[in-house]
């Protein structure tokens, strides 16, 4: 067990290096001073010696089966990198965070975004050593790594939550939102050119506002934005496990269009990506946010969000099926 210490000013060090002497499995790596996250990675995967490396986050939970399940999946599957869904702690305790299972799934999901838990993975060590972690690719290092990968082998989740992921204020995804979404936007260009169709800058430009953060600015966007992701679909495959994947995100967009009213709702329903991506309590709750004209991330969003979250109106697909969110 390799356990990096990144320039910690704090008792940290002493810490690991008295767990070290009364346990030799356990490997403490210092860095004199901070070096972030994607350096740091790439050290310790250059200290490491097994073919495989396995990595977690210093405050999340590995449950006692999680490396037996991925070294399952990734010989049965020939994978060379490998996820599994996780479960929260702290914030919002005990939802399940589903990620794509499959390779063609993955594919798809990258061209919005990451399809997976960063703090779940297991990769084969070479992999690692060949497409090293990007500082330059800033909080979105991971997504980065992933979208190369996918040149180079093929990848899975387990869907089965094997990690304990801890939720709290100070973490980068809620601290420096605003930084990781911009880092982001560049990686899912670069994956759009790599696994995507042929696209105009417009199209590039719109692809990008399909994962921003805001409600679609009028109707006509979001008329554009399904014409897109229609697009997509048609690229994957209509009916295929990604174009699923690709009818996902229209759910996404259209839950953040309350604002644009009913003519909204109308448009989501009768689009044939509300069928593909879409369960019938998920598309009434959207309609519903549409008719009521209640916008995206107000306080009765936020709301109605955590009711569906905690009711599981929002709910994974059982292990074993196929998880797109």
């Amino acid at each position: 067990v390799l356990v990096a210490d990144d320039g910690s000013t704090d008792g940290t060090w002493r810490v690991l290096t008295r767990i070290a002497r009364g346990d030799p499995r356990v490997v403490p790596i210092r860095n004199e001073r901070n070096l972030g996250l994607a350096r740091t990675l790439n050290r310790m995967v250059h200290h490491a010696r097994g073919e495989l490396v396995a990595r977690l986050d210093a405050d999340d939970i590995a449950l006692p089966q999680r490396l037996e399940r991925q070294l399952r999946a990734m010989d049965e599957g020939e994978l060379g990198l490998c996820g599994t869904w996780a479960k929260t702690l702290g914030l919002r305790r005990n939802y399940v965070l589903p990620f794509p299972v499959t390779d063609a799934e993955i594919r798809a999901h990258l061209l919005f975004q990451s399809p997976f838990a960063h703090y779940s993975v297991m990769a084969r060590r070479e992999l690692l050593m060949r497409r090293h972690y990007r500082p330059e690719a800033g909080y979105a290092e991971d997504y980065d790594l992933w979208v190369r990968l996918s040149a180079d082998t093929r990848m899975g989740n387990v869907p089965e939550p094997l990690v304990l992921y801890r939720q709290h204020q100070a973490q980068i995804s809620a601290s420096r939102a605003h930084t990781q979404w911009a880092d982001a936007r560049r990686v899912r260009r670069m994956a759009l050119e790599l696994l995507g169709p042929p696209a105009s800058e417009e199209e590039r430009v719109l692809h990008e506002r399909v994962r921003l953060p805001t409600s679609p600015a009028n109707l006509e966007e979001l008329l554009a934005m399904e014409r897109w992701l229609l697009r997509l679909s048609e690229h994957f495959g209509t009916g295929s496990a990604a174009a699923r994947v690709v009818a996902r995100q229209w759910l996404h967009v259209c839950a953040r269009a309350g604002a644009l009213g009913p003519r909204a709702a109308k448009i989501f329903l009768r689009s044939p990506l509300r069928k593909a991506g879409a369960t019938p309590r998920e598309a009434a709750l959207v309609a519903a946010l549409c008719c009521a004209r209640i916008p995206y991330r107000s306080r009765l969003y936020q709301r109605l969000l955590e009711f569906a979250l905690s009711t599981r109106l929002l709910r994974p697909k059982a292990r074993g099926g196929s998880a797109q969110g």
